[in-house]
């Protein structure tokens, strides 16, 4: 069984262009989607349950939370939920930030199916030509990234799950501010040789999947496009910055023939740049 997780937060104007793109899939009309909705004064739940219920989502679950929680854990929350208490095999997990193509869906469930060991993503910072990605479209990299638009299946989330639990009880309490994000660290610290600096929920789960040897599995060519400007952690100063804006959507019939993907060399996605 395989299903959509969505995950949504006080930010309705990404949030109506990203249900868009997802409806745009197929599969849409034919997997469960869950959205999981922080709540609180500035959660602007009601409207992102007007968004969703004027797109079709046939097989769509809405989980307003009853307060903020919180993006990291209303996420931990969000993948126990779908995995350990109803049973699903397989997710792919979106933020409300990052709009995707038609064919993003089956190319993650696609690669579930050759790498069922791996956490897999279609998004990386691809700034190259569409000429330039069109001969690259069944390329994969073994690489750390933002964990937008990702997927895994059960038995790799069993493997973290130890891990985001602890995490989740040890450091989850009170606004990330006033977090022990010394404490977080010195406890990455122990489990991994290389941990990452940042102490949220997405470099919890990068050392959960460090420590486990889970490996992330990556499309070299993009198939979405980071759109949260503004945020927790960016401004739009920042986000220009990083190249977010650089990255174009391209779309590729292409991607709904693809029946393997091999593995492409890291150092080629530097070659060409815009």
């Amino acid at each position: 069984m395989k299903c959509v997780v969505v995950i949504g937060y006080n930010r309705p104007k990404y949030f109506e262009k990203v249900v868009k793109s997802l409806e745009s899939n197929p599969e849409s009309q034919t997997l469960p989607f869950f959205f999981f909705l922080d709540g609180g004064p500035k959660s602007q739940q009601a409207k992102y349950n007007e968004i969703i219920e004027k797109h079709k989502f046939p097989l769509r679950t809405i989980i307003n939370r009853d307060r903020n929680l919180g993006c990291g854990l209303n996420i931990i929350d969000a993948r126990e939920h779908v995995f350990d208490h109803l049973g699903f095999d397989a997710a792919m997990i979106f933020e409300d930030d990052m709009i995707v193509s038609p064919h993003y869906i089956h190319l993650g469930f696609r690669l579930l199916r050759q790498f069922p060991d791996a956490c897999i993503q279609g998004w990386n910072k691809c700034i190259q030509s569409r000429e330039w990605k069109i001969k690259r479209l069944n390329l994969v990299i073994t690489e750390k990234a933002h964990f937008w638009g990702y997927g895994m299946r059960k038995q790799t989330w069993d493997r973290i799950s130890p891990f985001l639990k602890e995490y989740r009880e040890r450091f989850l309490k009170g606004i990330y501010k006033d977090r022990p994000h010394g404490e977080i660290r010195k406890w990455f610290s122990s489990l991994v040789e290389n941990p990452p600096h940042a102490t949220g929920q997405d470099a919890a789960t990068e050392t959960a999947l460090q420590a486990t040897k889970t490996r992330r599995i990556i499309t070299m060519v993009n198939r979405g496009k980071y759109i949260g400007k503004e945020g927790i952690h960016l401004t739009s100063i920042r986000y220009e910055k990083a190249r977010f804006g650089q990255v174009n959507l391209d779309i590729f019939p292409e991607d709904q023939n693809i029946k393997e993907f091999c593995f492409g060399n890291k150092s080629d996605i530097k070659l060409e740049k815009k």
